[in-house]
């Protein structure tokens, strides 16, 4: 196993269209983000990158090995062998207290009950989605391990959506509610704007000194993440409400206006976020659907909110 030092400048390298293009921390690292390898990043963390870029995924899914003689598994990402492989090397001299999801998506909760059953140690999740062993819930404590260790209750990218924070340590993993050299997908109806926002500044009031992404490499100046997280969707919520009028604006329409300085590709994805931020205005009483539905919607102003 390899060890890295803090870079914490510009984006990490991966396949996703988008992947890199926006100016938020989380790498390059001295350690690459190369599939099956076990890479110590601090003392009592492995990194283990699912084989499994893509689209959404970039340089693909984090598993965590977090502990020492005792350990917790986060995201096992998937059932591909010799990824499993990979994890039962990393726990081989350990003893697991669990198999944690921080949330249902299609590359982060697959493999974890098996790999839970496997091991005979209980599986880990918010109840919303999954039908985990050890329902957790928000600031939960997690017995088991050697240092203090809390699940928070992060939705918006998911509703399911949970972190884990050290307290002592300050150390965060974050799932899909931050990630290293891209922003977040939220994608209604179980993607919630409102609850993305108000999750991220929460986090502000934490102490948090590392950031552990689901994506993409660490992240060692938190406040500068989540700082450039709320500003950036404040800015596209200032930018959808100058798009709107009284007549009615298409999603579409918003969606090629805002997002000019991405590939064309990427613009379906982009729509849900749109459409997401429209959601949040309407519970706001700031904007209306005006016909059509999803991110295929046309959507009004209310009163004098350009």
């Amino acid at each position: 196993m390899s060890s890295s030092t803090k870079s914490g400048e510009g984006s990490p390298t991966g396949t996703g269209i988008t992947w890199g293009l926006r100016p938020i921390e989380g790498g390059p690292s001295d350690i690459p983000l190369v599939p099956g390898e076990l890479q110590e990043l601090i003392p009592g963390v492995i990194r283990i990158l699912a084989p499994n870029a893509g689209f959404f995924t970039g340089p693909g899914t984090n598993t965590y090995v977090v502990g020492g003689e005792s350990a917790i598994v986060i995201d096992p990402a998937g059932t591909d062998e010799s990824h499993v492989a990979a994890i039962k090397n990393a726990i081989s001299n350990r003893q697991v207290i669990g198999v944690l999801a921080t949330h249902h998506h299609s590359d982060h909760a697959p493999g974890a009950k098996a790999l839970a059953d496997d091991l005979g140690v209980p599986f880990m999740a918010h109840p919303a989605k999954l039908e985990p062993d050890v329902a957790l819930a928000d600031e939960m404590e997690i017995d088991g391990l050697d240092s203090e260790v809390v699940a928070l209750h992060t939705p918006g990218h998911a509703s399911d959506h949970i972190c884990l924070f050290f307290p002592h340590t300050g150390l965060f993993f974050s799932g899909d509610h931050l990630m290293g050299g891209s922003t977040v997908v939220i994608s209604p109806p179980d993607g919630d704007m409102a609850a993305y926002i108000d999750s991220v500044k929460r986090l502000k009031t934490l102490g948090i000194e590392t950031i552990m992404p689901g994506h993409g490499q660490p992240i060692y100046e938190p406040d500068v993440l989540l700082d450039w997280y709320i500003a950036h969707r404040m800015e596209r919520e200032e930018q959808v409400l100058s798009l709107l009028d009284s007549t009615g604006v298409s999603i579409v329409s918003m969606v090629a206006e805002m997002y000019s300085d991405i590939p064309e590709a990427a613009h379906r994805v982009a729509a849900m976020s749109v459409w997401a931020h429209l959601i949040k205005l309407e519970g706001e009483g700031r904007a209306r659907l005006a016909s059509g539905e999803g991110a295929a919607s046309t959507w009004c102003k209310i009163g004098d909110v350009v």
